[in-house]
């Protein structure tokens, strides 16, 4: 897929313009995500329109999840290694701890993925995935930037270049 931009059909959990609520270190400043989008977020509703990417070719059900483009300039050219595949619904990473680790280490998980993807992973990380959604397991109201953003502030290595 070589990093190829595509819109994500989502349903929208949060507040309009909820990007202009961060503060300077991306914490939110206010409520973001609505009523209804809390319940969505919790049942894992919000992913439900990926599908019809599914179904044009953009993406498949398993694979490394999506990433906003305003990312790509900070990704390593090993990172970049992502998008031999096409993007998923789900992935290893989020079957790994989902919105609570760090993007790098997404990544790592994604790499791991495109590395030994097979039938018998996906079928893993397919029963995984459900038994997260069932549970309620990993989500995340809002942005816990502290924890998670790690790409845009960390310094790259000579060997990432």
């Amino acid at each position: 897929m070589a990093g190829r931009i595509f819109q994500v059909y989502k349903l929208r959990s949060m507040i309009v313009n909820a990007d202009h609520y961060l503060d300077a270190q991306g914490e939110p400043t206010r409520e973001r995500v609505t009523t209804v989008g809390k319940i969505i977020r919790k049942l894992s509703i919000d992913e439900l329109p990926q599908l019809l990417n599914i179904l044009i070719g953009d993406m498949s059900l398993i694979g490394p999840r999506p990433i906003l483009p305003q990312m790509l300039p900070y990704l390593t050219v090993r990172e970049r290694g992502r998008f031999a595949l096409r993007p998923g619904v789900t992935g290893l990473a989020q079957v790994k701890g989902r919105n609570h680790i760090k993007w790098s280490r997404r990544f790592h998980y994604d790499l791991i993925y495109v590395r030994h993807n097979s039938i018998a992973l996906d079928l893993w990380i397919f029963w995984r995935t459900l038994k997260i959604v069932v549970v309620g397991d990993g989500v995340a109201h809002d942005r816990n930037s502290g924890q998670v953003d790690d790409i845009t502030i960390r310094p790259l290595q000579a060997h990432e270049v």
